[in-house]
């Protein structure tokens, strides 16, 4: 008999059955692996999208709370205002059946209005930017929360003179705004929470995010100023704290429930600093102090707090070298144009088709109701429906601001000049399609600027919008007054005077270049609002050059030294 392969070795031959057990459980350990680092995954994302859910909800209701206190404040602070003025007016023997229509104290009661609506403006338009560059250094929930703080104050105080008119005068109240110092009143507040929906909304979700908070604003206004309104003439105390009701509800949600959304550029990987960051020598001023050279120096000198305050304002140069950002301020101004105009609209009504003012305010009633539900379904609509069409987010924004801006400047001419009352609401129907601007801009700018920079980025387009709205009333108030006095065709001054803005805003080429430097041969490409577009696609590449030409002049030096 023949020796067989095992017997001429010496080893047993291993059959296939004992390798197959070791395959089979190599391989379901690994498929165990994957299917759990898979189910991980899965629990992390959803997780996240219930944080960013979650978040959203309560930056929307803090939003919601803030613009519903400042809209059932107006009423009866206007009426506490005119009774005050009136007790002041008639002395000791005031009662309340004196008339309060009298010149000198309606007189009194404008300028406590216009003089209050101006101050309430300054601590934002001063110390906006300030409070924004804190919340890109300690976070937006701290500087939301002194914000509203800020209000609360000055809405406690107001009232505090109000309710005591023989201890205290009524121009007192004006001295509300020393409590908005801290924390740049609503203008920051706004600003803030803007900022945080940005931190925690992809770049192509975050403009619809933006349409509902502005919707939301405008159903405040909508239903509570009737509201606080027909309470008030009951009895305006009652609407005056509710107010104070809905910014103290706001601040608590701030501080005990809502998280914070900024994300510290340090946290950031050097691949992404890299990546994000152009290329540039470092300035060792802008550096921090050096932990050796400093390390037996006192940690809290006068001189160290001043660098670090000069170190701080340094942030601003991000905002003074994005050249695109400054082109898009202007255009949030102008897009306020839309809400000034409606303070005429109701007399224009009147007078050119003979209706009574209060038949006109439907036509403002309409308005609104056009503008929530462009604002509510409409634009997220045409949002999505851009995304699914190829459109990234930034070229989405640029056409939505496109389509407003037209939107705004022919309805503008049209209500102007209409001679019907038909074409006088088609025009306002189109006017007010273009209420989505603002937003549409506010979102278009985001990517002009480095993430860390965001808040500060809000707070500056917020004055700029707020200074526009300071500088368009002369305009509007001018145009308004020589429409009346002339009649005719020039009664729709105010809106032909809009629309010639507006026009100009989008058609305008200004010369100054939308690069962060010039391109290589010195050139600079001129930029308008309606290629504002250009820059996603020429950013990158100009950044490539600047990176080649500073590696070229490197190379220059190190051959001149050499020889």
């Amino acid at each position: 008999m023949s020796p067989t392969p095992s017997s001429t070795t010496g080893r047993p031959e291993a059959t296939p059955s004992s390798a197959e057990p070791d395959d089979i459980r190599h391989e379901q350990e690994e498929y165990n692996e994957q299917h759990e680092a898979a189910l991980a995954a899965e629990f992390l994302e959803k997780a996240e999208q219930a944080r960013i859910k979650h978040i959203w909800r309560l930056c929307f209701t803090i939003f919601a709370l803030v613009q519903a206190g400042n809209v059932v404040l107006q009423p009866p602070l206007v009426q506490l205002k005119e009774l005050s003025s009136c007790m002041s007016y008639y002395g000791p023997g005031w009662s309340l059946g004196r008339d309060c229509r009298v010149e000198y104290v309606q007189n009194e009661l404008e300028t406590l209005i216009k003089w209050q609506q101006l101050l309430d403006t300054a601590p934002g338009i001063l110390f906006g930017v300030f409070y924004g560059m804190a919340a890109d250094r300690f976070g937006r929930r701290p500087v939301l929360g002194l914000s509203l703080v800020g209000i609360l104050l000055a809405a406690v105080w107001t009232q505090v003179v109000l309710f005591w008119p023989t201890v205290f005068p009524t121009r007192l109240t004006w001295l509300s705004v020393v409590f908005q110092l801290a924390g740049g009143g609503t203008l920051v507040a706004n600003a803030m929470i803007f900022a945080m929906v940005s931190d925690i909304t992809p770049e192509e979700k975050r403009a619809s995010k933006f349409f509902r908070l502005y919707g939301v604003a405008l159903l405040s206004d909508m239903v509570l100023s009737p509201a606080s309104g027909a309470l008030a003439s009951i009895q305006p105390w009652w609407p005056a704290r509710f107010g104070l009701i809905a910014f103290i509800m706001a601040i608590l949600t701030t501080v005990l429930v809502l998280p914070e959304t900024f994300v510290k550029p340090e946290a950031l990987s050097s691949t992404n600093l890299a990546q994000t960051t152009p290329v540039e020598e470092e300035d060792p001023e802008d550096e921090e102090d050096d932990p050796v050279l400093y390390a037996d120096a006192p940690k809290h000198t006068p001189w160290r707090r001043v660098r670090k305050v000069v170190s701080s304002l340094r942030d601003l140069r991000y905002l003074i070298a994005s050249r695109q950002v400054l082109l898009l301020v202007p255009l949030l101004s102008v897009g306020q144009l839309y809400d000034q105009s409606a303070g005429f609209f109701l007399n224009y009504v009147s007078k050119r088709y003979g209706w009574r003012i209060s038949q006109a305010s439907f036509w403002l009633t309409y308005r609104n109701v056009v503008n929530l539900v462009l604002l509510s379904t409409i634009l997220p609509g045409v949002s999505a429906l851009l995304l699914k069409r190829g459109f990234d987010a930034g070229k989405k924004d640029l056409w939505i601001s496109r389509a407003s801006i037209v939107c705004l400047a022919l309805g503008a001419f049209v209500i102007g000049l209409a001679p019907t009352l038909t074409i006088m609401v088609t025009g306002l129907t189109i006017f007010a399609l273009g209420h989505g601007f603002v937003p549409a801009v506010l979102s278009l700018a985001t990517p002009f600027i480095e993430p860390g920079h965001v808040g500060m980025l809000y707070t500056a387009m917020t004055i700029g919008e707020t200074i526009g709205k300071i500088a368009n009333e002369p305009l509007l108030t001018g145009s308004f007054e020589l429409g009346m006095r002339v009649g005719g065709l020039l009664l729709g001054l105010p809106f032909v005077a809009t629309g010639v803005l507006l026009t100009i805003t989008a058609l305008g080429r200004p010369p100054s270049p939308f690069h962060l430097v010039p391109v290589l041969d010195g050139s600079y490409p001129q930029l308008d609002f309606w290629r504002v577009g250009d820059i996603y696609e020429t950013m990158h590449d100009n950044n490539r050059k600047r990176v080649h030409a500073l590696l070229s002049l490197q190379v220059w030096h190190s051959t001149k030294s050499s020889r």
